[in-house]
């Protein structure tokens, strides 16, 4: 190669790596990633409508599946820290309106809703877990066909609104669970989620069910498994994490907060008192479970949620965006009515 051609090279180079520095996510957008960064937004709890923010490059490092996810907490953003605030903010309003003032949706459903659009499909096995498994074995919950069943609710057919006859079109939201009926351990344990009225946006779609929640179609499915065991419902699980405005804020605590290493089971607890807690209650990973209790909290026996266990897992699937799962347990306990107990268990082994 001769000087010419070897000095107009080295220029690309500089000039490409100029690009990339100063948007990081071109090269990405190019390879069909372009929504994720388009897309990724949180609600700022202080705010009235959403505001976009950037992804962290650790997780765009995640979603590549690269080892290069360890960049450090120098690449988190100067702002984290004030919407982590507003985070644990919205945590606090959460457990005031919604569990003190009993506030709780002006609708409850009824199993007959299920039928407009939705349908069930009932397997005769269950998920591997392979994460999930050692926190069984310690909680003593057993996880056979006889005690359990994999269960998938989907929007797959069209639907009316209201009294208007107008059929409109399905928007394929779905609800992934396996439901553990085992007496006081009971438990639900949430594979996938996707809102129908997400789909819809994402879609074009101009309309969505009225029943769309995960925590109106979870809890009619699990009224229906579990009978008249519903009651002792115990714990909810979160499999495999891929939200990205939840994975943000786990990696935020990872990194910002002292003396946090999520590792595999047990991993690490954080009671309803702390900052932690409070910002996890209000990721969309948090606030279905607390609209659940506070809509049935008579069938559930007031129950509250005073802690929540955060633990990992290697991925065991060469597909999946992300390098490492996160997991998210939440354990219901018995409190008096309108009481939010927090003299909760100290680990994650302690929730039994």
């Amino acid at each position: 190669m001769s000087p010419m051609h070897r000095g107009g090279t080295l220029l690309l180079v500089i000039l490409l790596s100029i690009s990339l520095f100063n948007d990081p996510t071109r090269g990405l957008r190019h390879h069909g990633h372009k929504h994720l960064f388009e897309r990724g937004f949180i609600q700022h709890a202080a705010q009235e409508s959403p505001q976009k923010v950037p992804i962290p490059l650790v997780l765009e490092s995640y979603y590549l599946n690269s080892s290069a996810a360890d960049f450090g907490s120098a690449l988190l953003k100067r702002d984290d820290a004030q919407d982590f605030h507003n985070l644990v903010c919205k945590g606090d309003e959460i457990i005031e309106k919604v569990i003190r003032q009993k506030v709780s949706s002006d609708r409850i459903w009824k199993q007959s809703d299920l039928d407009n659009g939705w349908s069930a499909t009932n397997f005769d096995y269950l998920p591997a877990i392979v994460g999930i498994r050692p926190a069984l074995r310690d909680l003593d919950i057993p996880y056979d066909t006889e005690h359990a069943r994999y269960q998938w609710w989907e929007q797959y057919y069209k639907f009316t609104i209201g009294n208007d006859p107008k059929q409109h079109e399905p928007t394929d939201g779905k609800y992934h669970n396996t439901y553990i009926v085992a007496g006081i351990n009971s438990m639900i344990i949430c594979h996938s989620s996707y809102s129908p009225k997400y789909l819809a946006a994402e879609n074009g779609q101009a309309a969505w069910p009225e029943l769309y929640r995960w925590s109106d179609v979870t809890w009619l499915a699990w009224s229906q498994i579990a009978g008249d065991q519903k009651g002792q419902l115990r714990y909810i699980v979160r499999d495999d994490i891929i939200t990205l405005s939840t994975r943000k804020w786990m990696e935020y605590i990872k990194r910002a907060k002292p003396n946090t290493n999520f590792l595999p089971w047990p991993g690490q607890l954080y009671d309803l008192t702390s900052e932690e807690g409070k910002a996890l209650l209000a990721t969309p990973h948090g606030q279905g479970l607390a609209y659940m209790v506070a809509d049935h909290r008579v069938e559930l026996a007031y129950k509250t949620f005073p802690a929540v266990c955060i633990w990992t897992a290697p991925s065991d699937e060469t597909y999946s965006r992300f390098s490492v799962k996160y997991f998210m347990m939440w354990q219901l306990r018995d409190a008096a009515e309108g009481e939010m107990d927090f003299d909760g268990p100290r680990t994650c082994r302690d929730m039994i």
